[in-house]
């Protein structure tokens, strides 16, 4: 979190629904800020961006001001109000978090204020601001990011769904076991995996002739950071859940309860190092809850050998099953080095992609 002067006020404050990022709107009698802090583990930092002054602006940038840590007023030419804006009331303000929890916006009744989008902090960017005119080193302009009055529509919306009253869970899960069994018949075991807390979540257990199939559901309801830094239309590739297929012979009690655990833990993985899982992707176990000779997980939509399961979409969005494939240091190695096709098209040859079975290397 930031820290606060003297003759700072807090204005408004609240936590991310990841419980992991706080959302600060300070007062001084210069100006107003709007933080984004994230706790370590996030790697988020904190990102600012300047809100309004609420006293006659500077002609420049008071460099020594920010060396002093002063929050900054912004100058004259670049601000709606030279004059300085009245103060705003902190009754008045709310905090929209963006469905991925990792950025947020500052609004005034209805009214969008300032906004602090995932690629805040970065490249000299801080935020955008409703008062702010052009484009400087405390904000860009909001009514240039015409986008972002529909990304705030629509976490508003999407928080208002999940209130008290709304019976939102029980319909996404019958939706996923309904089409989970279709594919591998009645579930065996259903393990709650959210302790208690937002967003609803779960693991099936399924067996087959051959395999025995664990699949999550529920981690599709929030969409993961970052994706939109990465594609140009993050729509198709910013929702997931985890499946897992071992070779029945594998499957002990104490084999399937790891592996389970495991899962559980990396369905939190996206929101809480601020990342994405996609094909392709690795993700590290120590130890690997299959045991043998693994040393990570390679992340597959689609792999050879695996039934078509047709994932239901959410909130229009498609929804990418990724299967975990346990693979051995080397492989884990090579994957990383140089990518994870090579691994991929080896293990595709070799028919080793789904379910998992004892196997030597192929590197």
């Amino acid at each position: 979190m930031t820290e606060t002067s003297d003759d700072s006020n807090i204005l408004a404050e609240s936590i991310s629904p990841n419980d992991n990022v706080i959302a600060v709107v300070e007062a001084t009698p210069q100006s107003v800020h709007f933080y984004l802090s994230g706790k370590p583990e996030t790697n988020l930092g904190t990102r600012a961006v300047w809100v309004r002054n609420l006293q006659p602006a500077p002609a420049d940038f008071d460099r020594e001001e920010v060396r002093r840590g002063t929050p900054p007023m912004m100058p004259a030419a670049m601000c709606a109000h030279p004059q300085g804006a009245p103060p705003l009331n902190g009754r008045n303000l709310r905090i929209v978090w963006f469905e991925e929890g990792d950025s947020a916006a500052l609004l005034e009744g209805e009214e969008a204020l300032a906004a602090i989008p995932a690629w805040g902090g970065l490249n000299g960017f801080q935020g955008y601001a409703r008062d702010c005119t052009a484009q400087s080193p405390l904000a860009w302009p909001l009514k240039e990011a015409t986008a972002i009055y529909d990304r705030i529509a629509r976490a508003d919306d999407f928080w208002r769904s999940w209130e008290p009253g709304h019976a939102h869970w029980p319909t996404i899960q019958d939706v996923f076991l309904r089409e989970y069994e279709r594919v591998f018949g009645k579930h065996k075991k259903y393990w709650g995996i959210d302790g208690g807390d937002w967003p609803p979540k779960a693991i099936a257990l399924f067996e087959t002739d051959a395999a025995v199939v664990l699949l999550t559901l529920g981690v599709s309801i929030r969409p993961m950071p970052k994706v939109e830094m990465t594609f140009e239309d993050p729509a198709p590739h910013r929702r997931m859940e985890l499946g897992v297929a071992i070779d029945r012979r594998l499957a002990t009690e104490a084999t399937v309860e790891n592996l389970a655990g495991y899962m559980s833990a990396q369905s939190n993985l996206p929101w809480q190092a601020y990342t994405w899982l996609g094909h392709g992707h690795t993700v590290q176990c120590e130890p690997c809850p299959v045991g043998d000779n693994s040393a990570a997980m390679l992340l597959a939509k689609d792999p050879a050998g695996a039934p078509k399961i047709e994932v239901p979409a959410y909130r229009g969005d498609p929804v990418n099953l990724l299967w975990m494939t346990p693979i051995t240091a080397g492989e884990s190695d090579l994957a990383q080095r140089q990518n994870s096709g090579d691994v991929f098209k080896r293990l595709v040859e070799k028919g080793l992609l789904w379910p998992h079975r004892r196997r030597p290397s192929v590197i």
